[in-house]
């Protein structure tokens, strides 16, 4: 009975299974796609700014995603939205936005910040960054160098420590000059890349003063007050535009660190050409040579800025002065907080919304004149401490550099031909604190700490070294002592500009600010570095006191720095504030 059965059936072997389908994965909460609308929605809020392609008026919550959410190419599949994707549709919607460049309103009523500019976008950038460093080191040769010409000057004029002095005072008439009429009277008519040419050819024609000799002193003074004039301007111009770059801390310690470049080789160069015989004003050849390529460069690199940054007041993008607060959150971070707010403005009611866009437009029209800034800067203790603290530390700088050389002559017998270069190596030290330590200081989690604790540390241990050059007589350890101090107070002016920065972004109505208060902190603040030399010269004519009065004036400017800082500073000058460095 088997055997029949079994001839009703063919039996085969079967087949063995290599590959068996994958199971899907049921997902309870099935997502779908996010649609250009949603997208839009999540990432254009209070950090980034792109035009809106839909009506304003909120929509309800059915209606919104009856109308915004494709069909899914993949019943009950589940579709990840990876950060990657997310980058790839902002760049896709910002490739196909209009011309449309002015920032639309958040959700509180403010303007949105544009994005962030970096060394490399735009392209120019790079360049723009590169002919700061040469200005810088331009800068860095012309301030160097009457440190060791000025023993040559004393003997080619037959003139006094007050008298050769007066070289600071009108430096200073320049700086203050500037500082006052660089935003409103140049800047807002001339545009970025004319004034920074204009200041390029006033230092210019300062140097052709210069290598022509003048008979009298009175023409050097002059000279000088040009070369003040035109250094204060694009001075300020410069640090405004790196301010407002992500990494500035960095990019300022790089463009400062070409000053120090400049301050090593001035000194060198200078000391060689005088001490082998030739005239003094002969050194001056080879600045006005910089010069000539400064104004071709600067033209070039900032003749179309203005276009670039058409969303801003003065051409000045204020965002990069967000890089500084915040360089480092990631995009889902920035995409959460957006969409947060987003969805708090979009629960607001419609005549809500409608207020908040009359009082935007009415931001937008009536826009403070030049002089009511500066008077809202100079209400700000940022603007005001910040002035007072780099008045401080340029006039130590300087009086170090412009002094000291005749301090080794007169107290520890150096040579003039040989001692001149100990200004080389202050200002080697500079730039080697500015390329080196700067980097370290830009992160809270480094060994120093972080800006703002860097800035006194290091302000402290210049103070210590300039007491142990006027303390220990000996020609050799004080040619190091020197050397040392500069490489501690490099990194402080790059630090101290970021801080002044992430501040006044910070305060009440700061952004608008940043051009005036960033100009005035470097033009009036920066004068310090030519009327503390003043005053050391002044005292070390009276009644024959020496040039050693140069280490009780630095350290008094040291002592005032600290004391500046941590008052300025709220929570104190090396704290953390709400979180953030």
């Amino acid at each position: 009975m088997a055997h029949a059965l079994g001839n009703l059936f063919d039996i085969e072997d079967p087949k063995r299974i290599t590959t068996p389908p994958r199971s899907r994965k049921k997902s309870i909460s099935i997502r779908t796609p996010p649609s250009d609308q949603e997208l839009d929605d999540l990432i254009f809020g209070d950090r980034l700014s792109a035009p809106q392609t839909h009506p304003s008026t909120p929509k309800s919550g059915s209606e919104h995603a009856t109308s915004s959410r494709p069909p899914s190419s993949h019943a009950g599949a589940q579709t990840p939205v990876t950060p990657s994707e997310l980058e790839g549709a902002i760049a896709n919607n910002n490739n196909n936005s209009s011309s449309n460049t002015t920032p639309p309103p958040t959700a509180d009523g403010g303007p949105a910040h544009p994005a962030i500019q970096t060394f490399w976008n735009p392209p120019m950038n790079k360049w723009r960054v590169l002919c700061a460093c040469l200005v810088y080191f331009g800068n860095g040769l012309s301030d160097s160098a009457p440190g060791a010409l000025i023993p040559y000057m004393e003997t080619f004029y037959s003139i006094g420590y007050a008298v050769v002095s007066l070289i600071f005072v009108a430096n200073a008439a320049g700086f203050v000059s500037a500082a006052f009429c660089t935003d409103g009277l140049l800047l807002a008519r001339l545009g970025r890349a004319r004034t920074l040419v204009v200041s390029e050819l006033i230092m210019l024609a300062g140097y052709v003063v210069l290598v022509c000799t003048p008979p009298a002193f009175a023409g050097v003074v002059a000279a000088f007050f040009l070369l003040g004039f035109g250094c204060a301007i694009n001075l300020a111009l410069n640090n405004v535009f790196c301010s407002t770059l992500a990494n500035s801390t960095l990019l300022l310690g790089l463009t400062h660190g070409s000053y120090g470049v400049g301050g090593t080789v001035g000194p060198i160069v200078a000391t060689a050409l005088a001490g082998s015989g030739v005239l003094w004003s002969r050194f001056y050849f080879l600045t006005m040579g910089v010069r000539v390529v400064c104004v071709v460069f600067n033209a070039w690199a900032f003749w179309n800025y203005e276009k670039e940054n058409s969303g801003d007041d003065d051409g000045v993008v204020i965002a990069g002065a967000a890089a500084a607060v915040a360089t480092e959150a990631n995009l889902l971070t920035e995409l959460e907080q957006t969409a947060s707010r987003r969805a708090i403005a979009e629960a607001r009611a419609e005549g809500e919304e409608d207020v908040r866009q009359q009082q935007y437009q009415q931001q937008t029209t009536s826009k403070p004149t030049k002089r009511e800034l500066l008077k809202q800067a100079l209400r700000n203790r940022v603007t005001v401490g910040g002035a007072l603290f780099i008045f401080m530390y340029q006039g130590a700088e300087v009086a170090i550099a412009g002094w000291v050389i005749s301090f080794l002559i007169d107290y520890r017998g150096g040579d003039p031909a040989q001692v001149g270069y100990v200004t080389a190596g202050f200002f080697g030290g500079i730039t080697l604190g500015r390329f080196a330590l700067t980097p370290l200081c830009q992160h809270r989690r480094s060994l120093i700490g972080g800006e703002r604790r860097a800035v006194v540390i290091f302000t402290l241990g210049a103070l210590a070294l300039d007491l142990l050059v006027w303390l220990v007589p000996n020609l050799l350890s004080n040619a190091v002592f020197v050397a040392l101090c500069g490489l501690l107070l490099g990194p402080v002016y790059p630090c101290a500009q970021t801080v002044f920065a992430r501040q006044l972004l910070l305060a009440q109505d700061g952004r608008h600010l940043m051009t005036t208060a960033v100009g005035f902190i470097s033009g009036a603040g920066s004068s310090g570095g030519a009327l503390v030399p003043f005053v050391t010269g002044a005292l070390a004519q009276v009644r024959g006191s020496g040039t050693w009065v140069l280490h009780p004036v630095c350290v008094v400017a040291f002592v005032g720095m600290v004391v500046c800082w941590w008052g300025m500073m709220p929570g104190g000058g090396g704290r953390k504030v709400k979180g953030r460095e």
